[in-house]
């Protein structure tokens, strides 16, 4: 589970903090959030997911700042691609929890990458792994 000291939560009324592209799916995955320290499960649809996390739309709560485990199912173009990923509850409202990843593993990481080039395709901000492309060009 996730370890570092958090953030502070985001509310409605806070500003916008999100560091990554967030890509609306517009497909089911849906997602079981663990919360360790109390044992429950929370499950949902995500409505939308970045790099950086993703937002749970679900009845239940958990605890704002709260470590969390997510297991996630996505049908994409037919394929079936599961994630996993430690993160912690950054927003807590109405609809649902706000999740923020952190220390994803590479593996996890590719898949995400994946699943959100599917989407919207390859994400200008990012390069593409060694290998699998050319480098943008350095300035000179």
């Amino acid at each position: 589970m996730a370890t570092r000291p958090r953030k502070p939560v985001t509310t409605p009324a806070t500003r916008e903090r999100r560091v990554a592209v967030r890509v609306t799916v517009d497909t089911y995955i849906r997602a079981a959030v663990a919360h360790e320290a109390s044992a429950r499960k929370v499950h949902g649809w995500v409505r939308n997911l970045s790099r950086g996390g993703m937002f749970v739309e679900t009845p239940d709560r958990l605890p704002a700042d709260a470590p969390v485990r997510v297991d996630a199912l996505a049908r994409c173009d037919g394929d079936l691609i599961h994630f996993k990923a430690d993160g912690w509850v950054a927003y807590t409202g109405p609809d649902g929890l706000g999740i923020q990843f952190e220390n994803l593993e590479e593996a996890m990481a590719a898949r995400l990458a994946a699943l959100l080039e599917r989407f919207s395709g390859p994400d200008p901000r990012v390069p593409p792994p060694s290998g699998t492309g050319s480098a943008p060009p350095r300035p000179e």
